[in-house]
């Protein structure tokens, strides 16, 4: 009997490369002895709630778009009783996760790959009991994935980040929060916060992360302080550069949970999406909540 593979495809995702690739893709899985239902994504959600109401019918979901859909797709199996593998064929303008975890960007290779995969377990994060699959952020430039306009991104790929990352820096604004893990108190100003398990983040290596893992039970944790003067913005330029964070203004820690106060809503943002503002952030890791199909080769 043939297993069952949902294919949720984003037509609009990166340049919309899959609308002429979508059929060698089909081909390339059904010779492989899966039956293949292949669902276009209409509207924001619609991958989350195609998963939630059939994906118990399925041996393999499988992602085609940007981290947004994966993140859909994730959101979606999180409340399955019995989780189906999860696979993705990248197709979006950045791809950190797919990055993160050496996937091919070749959608004909990506498509091959789910092939010969084998499974990986990978955590997941819980943000005010929503999902997330590599990164929640708030501060400087994590506004950039979400109101960077899909017309840019589709027209000019990655650079259009950039070009959006460049207007942002005159409007870094430092936020007054509290945060509490398991074992510490840390309070400041802080003009970014990131809690991830990639090391990839908005198209670039994340050059402060030297240790992470996407299934170790635990987030890295990085928190970077207000400047105070030039000089301390100039460190923490030293630090990114040179890849060794100085204590006094880039704090980089392991966490399982993790606790982010504030007086004012601060906005989020959660794979790359709008995440909504909040005055407290409860971030929870899942172990090894979803096994994703990952080839070696």
């Amino acid at each position: 009997m043939a297993k069952k593979l949902l294919l949720i495809f984003n037509a609009y995702s990166g340049k919309g490369s899959i609308k002429t690739h979508l059929w060698e893709v089909i081909d390339i899985l059904t010779k492989d002895g899966y039956e293949v239902h292949a669902y276009s994504t209409q509207q924001k959600g619609d991958a989350t709630r195609i998963v939630e109401r059939i994906g118990r019918r399925y041996h393999v979901i499988t992602a085609c778009g940007g981290d947004g859909t994966l993140n859909e797709v994730v959101c979606g199996a999180m409340t399955l009783t019995k989780r189906p593998f999860i696979a993705y064929i990248p197709t979006g303008t950045t791809n950190d996760f797919a990055t993160c975890i050496g996937l091919p960007k070749n959608i004909k290779k990506a498509a091959q790959s789910i092939t010969r995969a084998v499974p990986l377990s990978c955590d997941i994060g819980s943000f005010n009991g929503n999902y997330y699959t590599y990164v929640s952020a708030f501060g400087a430039f994590t506004e950039v994935s979400y109101k960077t306009p899909r017309q840019s991104k589709n027209t000019i790929g990655h650079l259009a980040y950039v070009f959006e990352g460049m207007k942002s820096l005159s409007n870094i604004k430092p936020y007054d929060v509290t945060v509490e893990t398991e074992s510490e108190k840390i309070e400041g100003k802080f003009i970014l916060g990131m809690i991830t398990n990639s090391n990839y983040i908005g198209g670039y290596e994340n050059v402060l992360l030297k240790d992470f893992s996407i299934n170790d039970g635990l987030f890295e944790v990085i928190l970077i302080r207000n400047p105070n003067n030039p000089l301390d913005l100039q460190m923490i330029l030293n630090s990114i550069i040179s890849r060794k964070p100085d204590p006094r203004h880039v704090k980089i820690f392991k966490a399982s949970k993790i606790k982010i106060s504030s007086e004012e809503e601060i906005p989020w943002t959660l794979d790359g999406e709008f995440g909504g503002s909040h005055k407290e952030a409860n971030i929870e890791i899942i172990p090894n909540a979803i096994t994703l199909l990952k080839s070696y080769e």
